[in-house]
């Protein structure tokens, strides 16, 4: 596992040609090589392991974590959003994260929708971390639910209203099944949520979204308004 972590691609090749070599062994944490490739984003690593007999792709860990969930870059979310900040920095190619998740995607087995211990999916997490392009690759494949509600029953959709991300609120949006008035276990919508973290791009976009009531009441009474 250290080599895969390290990206050490001629020492994997090596122990992989190894007897007695587990190429799916797990950590205490549960998590095994491609997990830790697909985190950091690893490519040709990540080829490797895909390719090697015994791998499985959608191993979880012990919070319920497939492989597919750490290309997000979640676990190292400080790190994402300070590289965010830092100029000339694309957020969409950063760490080879969109390929690897290509990969995983496009590979046989792995579940585009698998949810963690917290019921939140791919979709739920790169949304969170305003990843257009991720969310573009998760929309565009099939098995994944636009829709889809975590522990708090709330929708990708409300994830990035509260964040104030216009472009994946839009794509969302414009994509079939996704309810851009739906309520979460607060009964708080997208439109609540953009209101509540001032957002008004993303305001003004559910506003004018056929089917969003601008009066809609959460359950202590209170409307998008107060």
């Amino acid at each position: 596992m250290l080599a895969a972590v390290k990206d050490h691609k001629e020492v994997v090749e090596l122990l992989l040609r190894t007897e007695g070599v587990h190429p799916d062994s797990k950590g205490l944490d549960g998590r095994t090589p491609l997990s830790y490739t697909a985190e950091y984003g690893h490519e040709a690593v990540s080829k490797l392991l895909l390719a090697t007999p015994g791998v499985n792709l959608d191993s979880k860990d012990s919070v319920g974590r497939i492989p597919l969930l750490y290309t997000t870059g979640n676990v190292n979310i400080a790190v994402f959003k300070l590289l965010l900040v830092m100029e000339g920095v694309d957020p969409e190619s950063r760490g080879g994260h969109v390929e690897v998740a290509r990969l995983l995607l496009t590979t046989e087995d792995v579940d585009p929708d698998s949810e963690d211990s917290n019921g939140v999916t791919p979709l739920s997490m790169v949304v969170s971390i305003g990843r257009g392009v991720t969310v573009k690759q998760l929309l565009g494949t099939d098995g994944v639910d636009p829709d889809s509600r975590d522990f708090n029953e709330q929708t990708p959709l409300s994830r990035a209203a509260q964040r104030g991300y216009l472009e994946i609120a839009e794509l969302l949006i414009a994509t079939e099944g996704v309810n851009p008035d739906s309520r979460d276990s607060n009964r708080q919508t997208p439109l609540s949520h953009a209101a509540r973290f001032g957002k008004p791009p993303v305001l003004e976009l559910l506003i004018a979204t056929e089917g969003v009531n601008p009066d809609s009441r959460d359950n202590n009474g209170r409307s998008p308004l107060w």
